[in-house]
C-alpha cells in the first residue's frame, strides 16, 4: 500500500514454479493463485477503505489475473487500474512509484469521487432530497451551518477555491460538521463538478436528514 510515509509492504503471495505439466493443470495452478490474490485484495480494500488497486507487470499474468477479477470478482473492477512495469517484486513497486502512477491514479480517482458527490447533491435539490447549500456571506449559508449544528451534516462540500478565497468564514462550519461525525471533502474548482460546486456558493451538504 502507498501510505503517507511511503511503501508499505503488507504481504507477499507466491505462486510456486513447477516443471513440466499439463496445460490443465497449469491453468488450475494459476486459478488457486488468482483466488488467493484476489481474496487478499478484497480483503485490504474492504478493511483499508482503498478507492483504486493498480495491477502492474512486466507480462501478461496481469491481464489475465483482470480477467479472471471480471468473471470471478467483478466488484473489483472498478477500482481495478492496470499498466506495464518492467520488473516484478519490490523493484517493481518503487518503478510504479517513481514513473508517476500511483498520483495519477489518484488524480483520476479523485476526480471522480468528487464528481460522484457533486453528481448526487444536484440530484438530492433537483428532487427535493437531504440537502442544503448556500454562499459564503449571505443568507443561504445559514442552512448549512444550522444543519452542521443539529449533526444532519453526513459530507460537508467545500470548494478549495472558497477555502482560498474565506477560510475564516467558514471555518466554524467546517468544525461544526467534524464535530458531529460529518465528513468534510474539498473539492477542487479545476474540474467541471467543482466549478458547479462553486456556482453554487462553494459550499454545500449532503444530508443524514433533513432539516
Amino acid at each position: 500500500m502507498v501510505r503517507q510515509y511511503g511503501l508499505d509492504e503488507i504481504g507477499t503471495i507466491s505462486r510456486a514454479r513447477v516443471g513440466k505439466r499439463y496445460a490443465v493443470e497449469r491453468e488450475a495452478d494459476e486459478r488457486k493463485f488468482f483466488h488467493k490474490l484476489a481474496a487478499a485484495m478484497n480483503d485490504i480494500i474492504s478493511r483499508e477503505s482503498v478507492r483504486a488497486a493498480i495491477v502492474a507487470g512486466p507480462g501478461f499474468t496481469k491481464d489475465a489475473f483482470v480477467e479472471f477479477l471480471r468473471e470471478k470478482y467483478p466488484e473489483l473492477i472498478p477500482k481495478v487500474k492496470i499498466d506495464n512495469i518492467s520488473s516484478g517484486g519490490r523493484v517493481g513497486l518503487y518503478e510504479i512509484v517513481r514513473r508517476g502512477l500511483v498520483e495519477r491514479v489518484s488524480r483520476e480517482n479523485r476526480v471522480s469521487f468528487e464528481t460522484s458527490l457533486v453528481e448526487q447533491l444536484m440530484m438530492e435539490i433537483a428532487k427535493g432530497g437531504p440537502a442544503t447549500y448556500g454562499e459564503a456571506e449571505v443568507k443561504r449559508e445559514a442552512e448549512v451551518k444550522r444543519a452542521a449544528s443539529l449533526g444532519a451534516v453526513e459530507r460537508l462540500l467545500v470548494a478549495d477555491e472558497l477555502l482560498r478565497r474565506n477560510r475564516a468564514g467558514v471555518e466554524g462550519v467546517l468544525e461544526q460538521a467534524r464535530r458531529t461525525r460529518g465528513k468534510v471533502i474539498i473539492v477542487s474548482t479545476e474540474h467541471d463538478a467543482g466549478k458547479q460546486l462553486s456556482a453554487l456558493g462553494g459550499i454545500a451538504a449532503l444530508l443524514r436528514f433533513k432539516v
